[in-house]
């Protein structure tokens, strides 16, 4: 099952492969910065700037590499 089709059918209250994980798609989503960073350096990503979406409470934007290594369904 693709990422688009596990969301598509845990919308449509149809049983997914397994639960279609979101993270950061939306600013509902989001993450604290910080997490960002520790994520990137936890999974071996290089360094770069998390772009802040909100400052003020500092939530940042998903990249497509962390999205693979997280293996994120609606980056």
């Amino acid at each position: 099952m693709t990422s688009r089709e596990r969301v598509l059918a845990a919308l449509s209250h149809r049983q997914p492969d397994k639960v279609a994980i979101d993270i950061g798609a939306t600013c509902c989503s989001t993450m604290h910065v910080n997490c960002f960073e520790r994520l990137r350096t936890y999974y071996g990503l290089p360094h770069k700037p998390v772009e802040v979406w909100d400052v003020s409470s500092m939530t940042g934007g998903m990249t497509d590499d962390l999205a693979q290594a997280l293996r994120i369904d609606t980056a």
